[in-house]
């Protein structure tokens, strides 16, 4: 594509800027979940529109373009790089080195995308998500003659292909309108079906953008890198974690899910259970995320726990054990009432789940139990005293029930975390009260000088929970950082 491509057909003077691009990108991150700090890149990024709008939305913004014009608007804190080819050139980042790559009106001017789209797939990491806009040749052929430069046709079927055929899993498409009305209210779609048979050069009533927009659609496609992953053989497995609408709960939900598991989340907020239960299953599928309201904490709550997930499921395949609580109550180590009350959210709940759902496994197949100990049972770190021997007792639990399930086909182990830090978190407090003094404990005792994130911990329990650790019961497994200083 020629250098001044950018300036002659997207100059401000003929294509003034809009609020379209903030529109389309906030549509875009709250579809597909895009976390904020995503490292992202605008891949054919032109003047740096949708570039802006995704730094604006709070993402770690990469931009690349075949010209060098740059958007005099555009914030600083967009990093690009122009005169790239975007068709022959190996782009200049490293292997999975995106959280998302956006392609808006590229593909149709590249004669043949297979380096283009080999190269989106190098870069973007494992799992990572392409999302690509391309102009719909049924409704929009006349661009071809209009821009030289628009060279490959694309067709919803054309699109969803060539997505498949350069190695992206989960590939999606669908016919796509311009119209942020539409996003919000998609019912009345049925008003542009009617538009799109009126006649007339949509050139000579351009002016009117929701005529123009329903005749001038767009593809939609997005597609993931597939995960250099091995099998964790979890596909159409059945497994319960309790108090998993954050955190380390919710993070583990999401791992079994990516891996094919049906999981029932449970939480005691109705309000978080159901909003995290919407995400997942728009996410994963409706079949896939079942959900349960109530305390793990409390047998009554476990038994209606036990008899919802027999009615869904009937049996279990595995059981992770995630209710606790290191928030002290008293500034007095020593209260009994404190002591107490942490046996109960800490050990005792673990105890009551897995007595309650002694029966829920197939004997021939088999499962596995995870507990949620901490590193407070392994040596003293300022944790409260009631909390820390709620946690030893777990490790203990775990080495006894190991071998009494082992005769029943149940593996039982326990994941030890480290510092782990999520928003709603224990460390979260923490850090508002003495945000440097909880920086300097992190870069004085943890070797990797950095808190855990609870996907980390999380790949410990889905790991224990697979069939790849079949011969791996009554194991305590750290995941500290390097912080536990002992040998044993």
């Amino acid at each position: 594509m020629p250098n001044n491509y950018v300036n002659t057909i997207y100059n401000i003077k003929d294509r003034p800027l809009t609020s379209y691009p903030d529109q389309l990108i906030q549509y875009l991150v709250s579809r597909y979940h895009i976390k904020k700090k995503s490292i992202l890149l605008d891949s054919g990024a032109g003047r740096g529109d949708f570039s802006e709008a995704f730094f604006n939305a709070g993402m770690s913004t990469w931009a690349v373009d075949g010209s060098e014009y740059k958007n005099k608007k555009n914030t600083e804190g967009v990093k690009y790089i122009g005169n790239v080819d975007l068709e022959t050139a190996v782009l200049p980042f490293e292997d999975n080195f995106f959280d998302v790559v956006f392609s808006k009106s590229v593909l149709e001017h590249i004669h043949r995308p297979e380096q283009y789209l080999s190269e989106i797939n190098r870069i973007l990491k494992p799992g990572g998500l392409f999302i690509v806009l391309v102009p719909d040749w049924h409704s929009q052929m006349y661009i071809y003659y209009d821009d030289f430069s628009h060279v490959q046709p694309y067709t919803q079927k054309g699109l969803e292909d060539v997505l498949k055929i350069y190695g992206f899993k989960n590939v999606g498409t669908e016919i796509f309108y311009q119209l942020p009305v539409l996003w919000k209210h998609p019912e009345i779609k049925f008003l542009c079906r009617i538009l799109q048979f009126i006649g007339g050069p949509v050139k000579k009533i351009a002016r009117n953008k929701f005529y123009r927009f329903s005749r001038e659609l767009m593809i939609l496609g997005t597609g993931e890198k597939v995960k250099n992953s091995m099998d964790l053989q979890l596909k159409g497995k059945r497994v319960v974690i309790t108090a998993s609408t954050n955190g380390i709960g919710y993070a583990s939900a999401r791992m079994f899910l990516e891996e094919g598991a049906y999981v029932v989340i449970n939480g005691r907020n109705e309000d978080t259970l159901q909003s995290g239960c919407a995400i997942l299953k728009k996410e994963f599928g409706d079949e896939y995320v079942s959900c349960f309201c109530g305390d793990a904490t409390k047998e009554k709550d476990i038994i209606e726990l036990k008899n919802c997930v027999q009615k869904i499921y009937g049996k279990i395949d595995c059981l992770v054990a995630n209710a606790g609580s290191g928030r002290p109550s008293t500034e007095d180590k020593l209260d009994s009432s404190e002591w107490e009350s942490s046996f109960q959210i800490n050990l005792f709940s673990s105890v009551k789940l897995v007595h309650v759902f002694h029966d829920m496994w197939d004997i021939q197949k088999g499962g596995s139990i995870v507990l949620l100990s901490s590193l407070a049972a392994c040596e003293r770190i300022g944790a409260p005293y009631a909390y820390a021997a709620a946690k030893e007792g777990i490790k203990v639990l775990t080495k006894y029930l190991s071998d009494d399930y082992a005769s029943k086909n149940i593996r039982v182990n326990c994941v030890i975390p480290g510092n782990v830090l999520f928003p709603g978190g224990r460390w979260e407090e923490l850090i508002a009260l003495d945000k440097e003094g909880i920086q300097n404990y992190i870069q004085k005792n943890v070797p990797m000088k950095r808190f855990a994130q609870p996907q980390e911990i999380a790949a410990a329990i889905v790991f224990l929970s697979s069939t790849l650790a079949s011969f791996i019961t009554g194991t305590s497994l750290v995941v500290d950082g390097g912080q536990k200083r002992g040998i044993s």
